[in-house]
């Protein structure tokens, strides 16, 4: 059980936070390119 729970814990993923705010922004800039578009195409 040692051995396994060792390989679960793989060291890339012991600080997570910096993928999950750089996802988080993408999203977050998706979303303001979204509305920006959405409300500059009826006004075309």
């Amino acid at each position: 059980m040692c051995l396994i729970t060792s390989s679960v814990n793989l060291p890339r993923m012991t600080h997570p936070e910096p993928m999950l705010y750089f996802i988080a922004a993408v999203f977050v800039l998706a979303g303001f390119v979204k509305g920006v578009v959405g409300l500059g195409l009826p006004t075309v």
